[in-house]
């Protein structure tokens, strides 16, 4: 399994493995989280009659999401018709925030690969040395024919909002003190920037409760992943955030415990996230100029 993860990307990965390794009970954790995977990918039209198996595979200092698809064209029809669907984004790099959200991982110890039964591979994750989300494919056929699959508009992604700004590094440190800002009055929250990227920011914040959900009558605790991409329009930076939430009736302030969150959009509350992705996507247009 090691041999696997070495040989993920073709850039040196020695040079990058995480020093954070995780313990048998994190590897517990992520086998529950399998379910969550499946539903979500049925959500988005991507049941078994696309992705035939899922696998979870966690070593030393990885978990990898390996999805098997009957062949290229499926997957190359998967790729271009959920970029139809919602606003061109990679289906790779959603599935990858989705992975970080439910293992509940740092970005850095990431990654999916998707295979067919050839020698077609495609890999997603960060690559530290170039400082960005990566996709590398091997074995794309020459010659192959898309199909158009209907996919639903799954995740909505709010509009992009414009800054003032016309550098990536200026814009993600205003990005990430706007945003401790949003959330430092709230009780006993925890803020915590997990990756930033050239282009992309990740932010995990947890011990909240009533944030996402918020007409619970007792509420639940609640964490949530924020990914903000940063894309260069013209002179100016946009900025398009991306959010995903666990809940929880217990309160669990350690990650990974095996009784604790559970994916919202897999439980029925996407709309709630689409919503609150709007919020912060206002709130950060507002207080970034």
């Amino acid at each position: 399994m090691a041999t696997v993860l070495l040989l993920f990307f073709s850039l040196s990965l020695q040079a990058q493995i995480p020093t954070d390794a995780f313990t048998e009970t994190d590897k517990a954790f992520f086998e529950t989280q399998k379910a969550s995977i499946e539903k979500w990918l049925g959500n988005i039209g991507l049941g078994n009659d696309k992705i035939t198996e899922i696998k979870l595979q966690t070593t030393p200092n990885f978990v990898v999401l390996r999805l098997r698809v009957a062949n290229a064209e499926t997957w190359l029809s998967i790729r271009q018709s959920y970029a139809d669907s919602n606003q061109n984004r990679r289906i790779e790099e959603e599935i990858f925030d989705k992975l970080v959200a439910w293992c509940e991982v740092n970005p850095k110890q990431a990654q999916v690969v998707i295979t067919d039964v050839t020698n077609y591979e495609v890999k997603g994750g960060i690559d530290l040395k170039l400082n960005k989300f990566v996709v590398e494919e091997s074995n794309k056929p020459r010659g192959y024919r898309l199909e158009v699959f209907k996919l639903p508009k799954y995740k909505v992604i709010p509009n992009p909002s414009s800054t003032a700004f016309d550098e990536f590094e200026g814009t993600r440190k205003k990005i990430i003190v706007a945003l401790q800002k949003f959330y430092q009055d709230k009780e006993n929250v925890k803020f915590q920037v997990l990756l930033d990227l050239d282009n992309k920011i990740y932010i995990r914040v947890t011990n909240l409760k009533k944030e996402i959900i918020y007409d619970k009558l007792f509420g639940d605790f609640e964490q949530i992943l924020i990914s903000v991409d940063l894309l260069k329009a013209g002179k100016y930076i946009t900025i398009v955030c991306g959010v995903d939430g666990k809940h929880s009736s217990n309160f669990f302030t350690a990650p990974r415990t095996l009784t604790g969150y559970k994916d919202m959009g897999s439980n029925g509350y996407q709309a709630y996230i689409n919503e609150y992705a709007q919020k912060i996507t206002t709130y950060l247009a507002k207080n970034m100029r």
